[in-house]
């Protein structure tokens, strides 16, 4: 941990991109996989990681750092670390930087958040927000706006399963 702490605090601006993206992906996968304890106890790595990009630059891609500790706490139960109130801390952080700009942090509430607090009303009104989202209120993030959109289209027809 000594080292690992070491290589974060050499962390700077110019290693932000690749840190987030590579984060954002193992966050991902860990909790696609949450069955799996041993990709679990790598969420504290996650977090992490995702703590030092928010000191280096918080604002980095609409504040998507926060989204990654939002579906660190809001996508698991508490017994194992969850706590929906610091998720709506790092959701609201998060909205300070993407609104009207990323869909990310409200999939990543509709997606981990909702469906761990089985949390049907705030599902329903997040994807609601999702599908009347203006893509052309920010083009250059058109994609990923649109990823969003299309896995919230996707999870949504599975609501009656999900709830």
């Amino acid at each position: 941990k000594k080292t690992q702490d070491k290589m974060l605090a050499r962390i700077n601006r110019r290693h932000v991109e690749t840190l987030f993206w590579m984060d954002f992906a193992w966050a991902m996968l860990i909790l696609n996989n949450t069955a799996d304890p041993q990709l679990v106890l790598e969420l504290e790595t996650v977090k992490k990681i995702a703590d030092r990009i928010e000191v280096v630059e918080p604002s980095y891609l609409y504040g998507s750092v926060y989204s990654v500790i939002l579906a660190f706490y809001g996508g698991r139960t508490a017994a194992i670390g969850g706590s929906p109130s610091f998720a709506k801390d790092n959701y609201d952080k998060a909205m300070k930087f993407a609104a009207g700009k990323s869909l990310i942090p409200d999939y990543v509430w509709f997606r981990y958040v909702a469906t761990q607090t089985s949390d049907k009303k705030a599902f329903d009104e997040k994807y609601q927000l999702i599908k009347s989202f203006n893509i052309e209120s920010n083009p250059g993030f058109r994609f990923i706006n649109e990823v969003c959109r299309m896995k919230s289209e996707a999870l949504y027809k599975k609501k009656e399963w999900l709830f």
